[in-house]
């Protein structure tokens, strides 16, 4: 059987596209999955209570070897309500699929179960947050001048808090290009654990001989961990994320 080279080079990516795809996916996604100790689970709660807060409650299910398990069978909920499966297929045909909810309301406590295929109900995963994240209160304006020092402060602050600020810088020499970012090795780090305090900002870090910053991305967190079925793969985890991002803009 003859194959011209343009038909073989297509056939070659098709067959590259397939592994990469089956690679992603765990067999389980096919079978009837009716044992905990067959499951890996992630369970991310964000939240916070300002405006720029991200709030969302994700849980991700993989197998030993951390492949996706995507089975429409199964079902997760959250206190006796059951969560959507989103899926989604990424470039080079990779997916992402994971269960959520778009109606995301703070609780006291968040108790997830599992319903596998046989239509058994466990417990999956739960956690109790600190009911004290309320009375916290950061004080971050909208906008700073980069030839003055910049403070942050906070009142009521109950729990240890990381604290970051990275800047988006421009070049000197052409505005257009746009570099920095939360990793790099500018990015002002600290935790933070004090009732009422402040962090400083100098106005030398919002310049240098080769760029000058943009703006500001402020983000401070506070991880928490609960509890799982200690039935599932060793390593499955809930963690609750207090988290307040905000940008702050450059005043000329």
């Amino acid at each position: 059987m003859n194959i011209n080279m343009k038909h073989y080079k297509y056939l070659l990516v098709i067959l590259t596209l397939f592994v990469v795809t089956a690679c992603d996916v765990s067999k389980l996604s096919e079978e009837e999955v009716n044992d905990l100790g067959n499951l890996n689970v992630r369970v991310l709660i964000s939240d916070g209570t300002h405006k720029n807060s991200s709030n969302s409650i994700v849980v991700y299910l993989t197998d030993k070897n951390q492949k996706k398990i995507i089975n429409k069978d199964i079902k997760v909920l959250l206190n006796n309500t059951e969560l959507d499966l989103y899926i989604k297929s990424e470039i080079y045909y990779q997916k992402i699929a994971y269960y959520h909810t778009d109606k995301l309301t703070e609780k006291n406590s968040y108790y997830f179960e599992i319903m596998l295929p046989d239509g058994n109900r466990y417990p999956l995963a739960y956690i109790q947050p600190l009911k004290k994240y309320d009375q916290t209160k950061f004080h971050i304006p909208k906008a700073v001048s980069i030839t003055k020092d910049f403070t942050l402060r906070w009142d009521s602050l109950n729990f240890p808090t990381t604290l970051e600020i990275w800047k988006s810088v421009l070049d000197k020499n052409d505005s257009r290009k746009r570099s920095d970012g939360r990793y790099a090795e500018s990015t002002l780090l600290d935790t933070i654990s004090t009732y009422n305090g402040s962090f400083t900002v100098p106005r030398s870090f919002y310049e240098d001989s080769l760029t000058r910053a943009d703006f500001l991305n402020v983000r401070i967190s506070s991880l928490e961990h609960g509890l799982t079925n200690p039935k599932l793969i060793q390593g499955s985890e809930i963690s609750y994320m207090y988290l307040v991002e905000k940008t702050i803009e450059r005043n000329e």
